[in-house]
């Protein structure tokens, strides 16, 4: 297997609800999005000036579309490809899925989750609106596959991502660049837990906490700091079922000649909380399944 770089960051996230409109007023009212262009069932939405970081698309049922990977250039994307090739996973698009990518194309990986690489993003030219708390990228997704070893062996081996720590046998941070995970994995039923969007401080998640508050809404879990990666964090829900997490201070791996991956007890909740132990119940059972290809 090739050591070329594969995948250079996160790119974006696809999501099927059966309420566009819901779906878009709060990626636009909570989250500070700019709707770029609305597409017929779709809605692509901007947090910086990239065409989309997430898309909407109407459905009969809630579900995961796919996950967008920028790849590292051409030649990142023509050794995806080749690596798709030899692993013998299922290509459903020889080229990109979202409409006005320079190229990429898309696959599907363990739990049918859709994966999409791709290079050439075009640039958005909407003002975006003074409405709710924008974001600066999306960082992260937690995954909840069925069999977390073998979708951290596929990563790994096809995607060219690298474990920053491990949580007992079945949780897993990997990462794509410097930033301490670009995908979580935990055991579960094969869903997307949770999608993650990088913001500049402690004081834009409390900003965060207040807008739901204005909302009448309240977080699912948080303001906390996690020990896993450092990051400080917030969660709460988007109307397709997904968990949000706006973060801030995640620990980034400069070290990559040195660097051990770190194994954390997964019943000692030290790993996941350095400020308060309580975890909030059924804060797992949220998520969206993959809509299958």
């Amino acid at each position: 297997m090739s050591s070329a770089s594969v995948v250079d960051s996160i790119g974006h996230l696809a999501i099927r609800t059966r309420d566009l409109d819901a779906a878009v007023a709060h990626a636009v009212e909570t989250m500070g999005m700019r709707e770029t262009l609305r597409d017929g069932a779709t809605s692509y939405l901007r947090v910086g000036d990239e065409h989309h970081s997430l898309q909407y698309v109407a459905a009969d049922e809630d579900g995961l579309d796919h996950l967008g990977l920028l790849a590292a250039g051409e030649a990142g994307l023509a050794e995806a490809r080749s690596r798709v090739a030899e692993a013998g996973l299922q290509v459903v698009s020889d080229g990109a899925l979202d409409p006005g990518l320079a190229d990429g194309f898309a696959f599907v990986g363990p739990d049918d989750v859709t994966y999409e690489i791709y290079i050439g993003m075009p640039r958005g030219e909407a003002p975006f609106s003074p409405t709710g708390l924008r974001p600066s990228r999306l960082g992260h997704f937690t995954m909840h596959p069925k069999d977390p070893p073998v979708v951290a062996e596929f990563l790994q081996t096809v995607l060219g991502f690298r474990v920053s720590d491990h949580v007992g046998p079945d949780g897993f941070f990997l990462r794509c660049n410097s930033e301490h995970h670009g995908i979580g994995l935990f055991r579960g039923r094969g869903s997307l837990h949770h999608h993650a969007w990088a913001v500049q401080s402690l004081g834009e998640i409390g900003r965060m906490a207040d807008l739901l508050g204005d909302q009448r809404r309240r977080p699912l879990w948080g303001p906390i700091r996690h020990n896993v990666g450092n990051n400080i964090a917030v969660y709460f829900l988007e109307p397709a079922g997904s968990v949000v997490e706006y973060y801030a201070d995640m620990e980034h791996i400069l070290d990559e000649g040195s660097f051990v991956a770190r194994t954390w007890d997964a019943d000692d909740s030290w790993w996941w909380s350095r400020w308060a132990e309580w975890r909030p119940e059924g804060f797992r059972d949220h998520g969206l399944m993959p809509v299958a290809r």
